[in-house]
């Protein structure tokens, strides 16, 4: 089908979906175009950003679906929980209504993309046991993924899962600029639930990956690193306590790495976010200090460039006989480059076997006396965090993303 007009009565004769119909459609669904019905053909939208301590404004309106491509599908928690996430093109975005609270005045300068995120979860129904489990018969085939990934992780089911329940549909609302601490902030909003989705063979609009609104011209995509501009920071004096704090913050960041993986495996979804978030934060935090390091000396840094595996080449600065660090290419600014006398056409890449420790029992600094001493030396990781607290959707507790003095585990 394709998309057409939907402001008619017609949407009316849309028959509510089974829940475990969705996650399906979902789930086989990633990258293409769909259409969302919404229950009761209304949704509501912020109409102001968000204040502290309190959710934001809102209106309800008339909504019988809108059209999006389905950017991506995560069959979490071992089966319990379908994560995925709707990209609405421009004209659909603006037509729910959804830009305007991020145009207001006082809107927080930060990024708005137009996605919708939409969570399925059988923990409610599985704990109550209100459901006939003999007597329950799952409208999807048996070869679904929302299916099979119960045999993925070897349980014996002897009959059908859980069903799903009804899914919302969240977005992140823009916080204004009065708002002293985001954690505080509510910034998770339903607009409303799933009555219905629908594949699509196309839609009139479709947006471009990574497609962001630029309300006002406020707003910038955000780089996979940090943009350190290395003619314009401060010095960081290359001395032990230093480059063992940077070695502590880059161990820990392995270790951070696995612990992620091996969450995300056993099905704890929003432990692994936590996980990874941390580790982008301590590299983050690692690339910063690379920079001012060299900055201090820079005729001392020895620079290498390295090939790791595959087809990854990563920069090595040499600070000392006890001390390097790898860089991604695209984090290290050309002015540093510059600075030590790089010259990149004459350089070629030397492999190395390289086998990287997420040991930290053996570190001269424990995880936070390094954060302590990087902090003082005005490089705090908490001001990297691109989020201070996850959601557990399945269980409903949120866990906190920050660094604290006392978190060495």
């Amino acid at each position: 089908m394709t998309g057409i007009e939907q402001d008619g009565d017609e949407t009316d004769t849309i028959e509510q979906m089974h829940p475990d119909r969705v996650g399906h459609i979902l789930s086989m669904g990633e990258k293409k175009p769909v259409r969302v019905y919404l229950e009761n053909g209304e949704i509501t939208v912020p109409i102001k950003p968000v204040k502290e301590r309190r959710g934001p404004e809102t209106v309800t309106v008339p909504c019988a679906c809108f059209d999006a491509i389905v950017d991506m599908v995560d069959i979490a928690d071992a089966g319990e929980t379908v994560y995925a996430r709707f990209h609405l093109p421009e004209s659909e975005w603006c037509r729910l209504g959804l830009h305007r609270h991020w145009e207001e005045d006082n809107a927080e300068d930060w990024r708005c993309e137009r996605m919708i995120e939409v969570w399925l979860s059988r923990f409610k129904n599985a704990s109550s046991g209100e459901y006939d489990s003999d007597g329950y018969s799952s409208p999807v085939p048996s070869d679904s993924p929302t299916v099979t990934i119960y045999e993925e992780h070897d349980f014996e089911v002897d009959s059908p899962p859980a069903p799903f329940d009804r899914p919302d549909l969240e977005f992140d609302v823009a916080t204004a600029e009065s708002v002293s601490n985001y954690h505080n902030a509510r910034t998770r909003h339903t607009l409303g639930s799933v009555k219905a989705v629908e594949r699509l063979d196309s839609i009139n609009e479709w947006p471009e990956k990574r497609d962001v609104s630029l309300p006002n011209g406020r707003y910038e995509i955000p780089s996979k690193h940090p943009q350190v501009k290395f003619n314009e920071v401060d010095t960081l004096p290359i001395d032990g306590n230093i480059l063992a704090a940077v070695h502590a913050i880059n161990r820990h960041a392995k270790r951070l790495d696995e612990a992620a993986d091996r969450a995300y495996e056993i099905g704890e979804g929003a432990e692994a976010k936590v996980k990874s978030t941390q580790k982008k934060v301590l590299y983050d935090a690692k690339t910063i200090a690379v920079h001012r390091l060299t900055k201090s000396a820079p005729d001392a840094v020895d620079l290498r460039l390295h090939g790791l595996y595959e087809d990854v080449e990563m920069y090595c600065f040499r600070f000392s006989t006890d001390y390097s660090f790898h860089q991604p290419r695209d984090a290290v600014d050309d002015e540093l480059l510059d600075a030590v006398g790089w010259n990149i056409d004459n350089e070629e890449a030397r492999e190395i076997d390289f086998q990287p420790s997420t040991d930290v029992s053996n570190l001269q600094l424990s995880l936070s006396e390094a954060l302590g001493v990087l902090s003082s030396h005005g490089i705090d990781a908490n001001d990297h965090l691109q989020t201070e607290v996850v959601e557990d959707y399945t269980f409903g507790y949120r866990i906190s993303t920050i660094f604290r003095v006392d978190d060495d585990d």
